[in-house]
């Protein structure tokens, strides 16, 4: 999944310009300069030190990966149990 590097700061909890400064280290980054989501939390935790100041960047890559790495019916149901029950449309009318 391909994001913005603006996407990608609020996806691990960091500001835009610590993203531009990551990107500068070596963070990769695609040709259309936007990057995969994948890609990046993998470089995250491969490169930043989970003390104070890359824990919470380091925290949060830990769980989008650990998120796309699920199966859709996983997926469903750790929304379920973090939302609650929601409806679902199968394209059938009532």
């Amino acid at each position: 999944m391909r994001v913005s590097k603006s996407q990608l700061a609020e996806h691990l909890g960091v500001s835009r310009g610590r993203i531009s400064q990551l990107i500068g280290t070596g963070l990769p980054v695609m040709p259309d300069d936007r990057v995969d989501l994948a890609d990046a939390c993998r470089w995250v935790v491969q490169h930043l030190r989970p003390d104070a100041q890359g824990a919470v960047a380091v925290r949060q890559a830990w769980q989008i990966l650990d998120w796309l790495r699920m199966t859709s019916a996983e997926l469903e149901a750790a929304i379920e149990k973090a939302c609650g029950p929601f409806a679902r449309s199968h394209g059938s009318e009532d």
